[in-house]
């Protein structure tokens, strides 16, 4: 590395143009770079720092032969790793502790520790403006304990490096005031989470019942993302959780059933669930979601953004008895890919299932749409597309359907409680079954019903209405 002066500045600023350096440096505490060609300064004839800093560079920085467990800041870095390389002998101890400053760091800038012994636990911080970044290296291996101050937002990834940060026992962001979007693995670890006041978003593949989630005020989400079958009967802590996504990665095209199963009954301030279904069910990947709260009033089943016919995975959903007399429920359907635009398929379609117990919800509407054509579904390859659903809920009066994808729900006779089916803002075609319904004040089938039916422009189908009397069926401009 060339430097731009013979020896270092009283600042400790170093502005480099080549290759590597070993300068001989004392009595400077901080050591700032920029760097602009990839550039090494190797720190094994340096002595009395206490901090070094990536400051603007264009290009990978890296410290190499780092005799001291030193702090590390990064600012105004876009895309560019830094590497902080430690000698044999470093962090040697068994508290270990290293602190990192990130200040305008984007586009997942990659910040790496390497060295023969491991880091028992790094504090970051944030500063200036937000942040995002990719923490690994072999020297965080052995990391168990992570913590995030700063009132910058964050957004932090131990899951693109080798997993480096796999064995987290701790991660805590209680002190953080900026929005903190993280993606971390727990597996076996018993891993406490825990966020600040932000609005935080938390993705976590490998959770279990002993992990636990609290999060802090905001609007909190948290994600769980599964590439193997999980089960997780009894509930977890899931504090300060307003908002669950699960997607059930059967990516691996095996035989295996990689169903996930979450007893959610520990989140008691949801309000929004998220299904995705990112590969086919054929192996018998099935979300199921049991005891959820009665707080939970929005449910969104997502087909991931597929652009071809396939079918995709189930989600089964339990929620906790509701006691009012006006509760209600919304169910939306789409196909919304990893950035967030809704996807139609541009050949037959894709094809979501689901099974929904809803005990006590009087109110219930199903929104669909982007799932393809308009026609029975069947379990054929080339099937088209649409949602079958099953609903059970015997306080239901209301069911409203609005959307341009096939909504099936004929697998499942509706409530005899059912007053009001209006289905008439649909384009994509109803089924649904009205063998049940009829007015209980009469008989609980076969008597004097008032119920009024209004079916859409698709091609709709109504299987066996009994109580016909008092009835009024419109069933559109049905094909």
């Amino acid at each position: 590395m060339v430097c731009s002066q013979k020896a270092i500045a009283p600042s400790g600023r170093w502005y480099t143009a080549a290759a590597a350096v070993a300068p001989t440096i004392s009595d400077v505490e901080n050591i700032v770079t920029t760097s602009f060609v990839v550039a090494a300064l190797n720190m094994a004839n340096a002595t009395s720092y206490t901090s070094l800093t990536n400051s603007g560079s264009i290009v990978a920085n890296s410290f190499t032969n780092v005799a001291l467990t030193t702090g590390l800041t990064v600012q105004n870095v876009n895309n560019n790793a830094t590497a902080v390389v430690y000698s044999a002998t470093t962090n040697a101890g068994l508290t270990d502790v290293q602190n990192i400053t990130v200040d305008n760091v984007s586009n997942n800038a990659q910040l790496t520790f390497t060295g023969a012994n491991a880091i028992e636990s790094v504090a970051l911080a944030t500063s200036g403006t937000s942040s995002r970044v990719d923490l690994g290296g072999t020297a965080l291996v052995g990391t168990t304990t992570l913590t995030i101050t700063g009132d910058q937002d964050l957004n932090i990834d131990d899951t693109d490096l080798t997993n480096a940060m796999a064995g987290l026992t701790t991660v805590d962001a209680s002190a953080l005031t900026g929005n903190l979007t993280g993606s971390f693995i727990s597996s076996a670890n018993n891993t406490a989470f825990t966020t600040g006041t932000g609005d935080d978003q938390l993705t976590i593949s490998g959770f279990t019942k002993d992990d636990s989630v609290i999060m802090g005020d905001g609007s909190d989400t948290l994600v769980i993302s599964e590439v193997n079958a999980l089960a997780v009967t009894t509930a977890a802590t899931l504090t300060g959780v307003e908002n669950v996504t699960v997607v059930a990665n059967n990516n691996d095209d095996n035989a295996v059933n990689e169903a996930v199963t979450l007893n959610m009954a520990g989140a008691t301030e949801l309000t929004t669930v998220n299904t995705g279904a990112a590969d086919d069910n054929a192996n018998g990947s099935v979300i199921t979601l049991t005891k959820l709260v009665a707080t939970a009033t929005t449910l969104n089943m997502n087909g991931e953004g597929a652009t071809a016919d396939q079918m995709l995975d189930t989600a089964s959903l339990t929620l906790a008895v509701s006691t009012g007399t006006a509760d209600a429920l919304t169910v939306n359907v789409t196909n919304i890919d990893a950035t967030g635009n809704v996807i139609t398929p541009t050949t037959l379609g894709v094809q979501l299932t689901g099974a929904l117990t809803a005990t006590g919800i009087e109110t219930l509407a199903i929104n669909s749409a982007a799932l393809g054509g308009d026609t029975l579904l069947t379990t054929a390859a080339n099937a088209d597309g649409g949602v079958a659903l099953t609903v059970t809920d015997t306080a239901l009066k209301t069911l409203t359907v609005t959307g341009s994808t096939l909504v099936d729900l004929d697998g499942s006779a509706l409530s005899a409680t059912v007053k009001t089916v209006d289905a008439a803002a649909t384009t994509g075609g109803v089924f649904i079954d009205g063998s049940l319904i009829a007015d209980t004040t009469t008989s609980a089938a076969g008597g004097t019903s008032s119920v009024s039916i209004t079916m859409g422009s698709g091609n709709d189908k109504i299987t066996t209405l009994l109580g016909t009397v008092n009835t009024t069926v419109d069933l559109g401009d049905r094909k």
